[in-house]
């Protein structure tokens, strides 16, 4: 009697550990202001390069608001006139793209990665 050994097939399968983005909802249309890409919790596939920071210049504005003034009833209206100008959205990013553009000549784009009141003035590489 012959003895019959059992057949065994081994499979290998190779599966990445890699991290999975999926292109068609990572891809976007990145809205420029002034000729300045804007990067919003998101950042550029493209290389770039830091130029520096830019920074939203609210303390600029209420020493301004508030200059020259005694009273404190003058001082609070400068600052509250100040913060509503500064809580309109669209304002704010015009006045970050114009500080972008002023202190990094070479910008073409602002990457705001922790909070709209300060941003990444970035030059892409390629």
């Amino acid at each position: 009697m012959k003895k019959v050994l059992p057949l065994l097939i081994f499979t290998i399968m190779v599966v990445s550990c890699e991290e999975s983005i999926v292109s068609d909802k990572n891809d976007a249309y990145v809205r420029q202001i002034d000729g300045i890409y804007v990067y919003i919790y998101s950042k550029p596939k493209k290389d770039h390069q830091v130029l520096g920071s830019v920074v939203n210049p609210l303390a600029e504005q209420l020493n301004e608001a508030t200059k020259g003034k005694k009273k404190f009833g003058d001082i609070v209206s400068g600052i509250l006139s100040t913060g509503a100008k500064n809580a309109d959205f669209q304002k704010l990013l015009y006045s970050m793209v114009a500080q972008a553009k002023k202190d990094y000549r070479e910008a073409e784009g602002i990457i705001f990665d922790k909070k709209l009141s300060e941003g990444l003035a970035i030059k892409f590489t390629e």
